[in-house]
């Protein structure tokens, strides 16, 4: 936690925090202004997910997401869902290509911690952070058992609301948000306020790495969220995924069969199918991934 500090800022008032303790001597982050946050487990809490409060649109979403992460050992199942894992390495793959040496990197949304592990295994600072406090909890187990590189990646875990990052400003050179803008079914209002804050907490020539399960039908709709913003378009990859959630429906009802679990981990099964549907272009994808950079002064 207290590696974090450094970047680590009051929500909406981006006030610096200093670590105290509270009345029994548990540790706390104390704004300038005398507002607390509590620190469980090590991880800063800077929203209460269970009660629902994450500010302005999210409020709604962050128990409801509270609730499912409580309930499921690992909602959207993405590590046994091979197109899943495909994602996620594609997008930790072309990361270090577009930001060669970030000091940090934010993973934003991290869910239960896999695409923070696996961009663990290309830079050595990941910051994760989710609006559930359960979600961040396992990702801090997840990515502590997945650290293959000798623990040489340093994680930093957050509980917090993308609309009002508890982060300074100009903190990142990196940031992913991953199946967010529109997977947390947020307002377009809000979804203005997390590519805003994203911007905020970029630094000036930093960059930004979306991605969005949409359809081709709707990809405008991200790529006309990120053009009203300061950002820059820099690149568009398609990931050719829509065959493969094609065939996953046809597995929708027994999905939890062992059949249907060793089809979904098929490796070279969801390579053929994203291959074929390479052939036919952008209409044969679910997920688009956009790049996008921050002016530099």
């Amino acid at each position: 936690m207290t590696t974090a500090l450094p970047f680590l800022a009051a929500p909406r008032t981006h006030a610096p925090l200093q670590i105290a303790s509270d009345a029994l001597g548990l540790p706390i982050l104390r704004s300038s202004d005398g507002t607390s946050y509590n620190v469980v487990r090590g991880v800063p809490i800077f929203v209460n997910s269970d009660s629902g409060d994450a500010g302005h649109d999210t409020t709604h979403r962050a128990a409801e997401f509270e609730e499912m992460y409580q309930s499921l050992s690992e909602p959207w199942k993405y590590s046994g869902r091979m197109a899943e894992v495909l994602r996620h390495e594609f997008v930790s793959a072309l990361a270090p290509s577009v930001c060669p040496a970030p000091e940090w990197v934010l993973d934003l949304g991290c869910s239960v911690g896999q695409l923070s592990a696996h961009l663990g295994k290309h830079f050595p600072r990941i910051a994760s952070l989710d609006v559930s406090a359960t979600a961040v909890w396992k990702a801090q187990e997840y990515c502590t058992s997945m650290n293959t590189r000798s623990n040489a990646t340093e994680f930093a875990f957050v509980v917090g609301s993308a609309t009002e990052l508890p982060f300074a400003s100009e903190s990142f050179s990196l940031v992913v948000a991953s199946d967010g803008l529109f997977g947390w079914e947020l307002s377009e209002a809000a979804q203005k306020e997390v590519v805003s804050e994203i911007v905020r907490v970029l630094k000036p020539g930093g960059v930004a790495i979306f991605t969005d399960y949409l359809g081709h039908k709707k990809f405008d709709r991200l790529f006309r969220l990120i053009d009203q913003s300061p950002l820059r378009r820099e690149s568009t990859e398609y990931l050719h995924d829509r065959l493969w959630y094609q065939m996953e429906s046809w597995f929708h009802l027994i999905q939890n069969t062992s059949f249907a679990k060793a089809i979904l981990r098929n490796r070279p099964l969801a390579l053929g199918l994203r291959g074929i549907a390479r052939l036919l272009g952008a209409r044969a994808s679910k997920h688009v991934c956009v790049v996008a950079r921050k002016e530099a002064r």
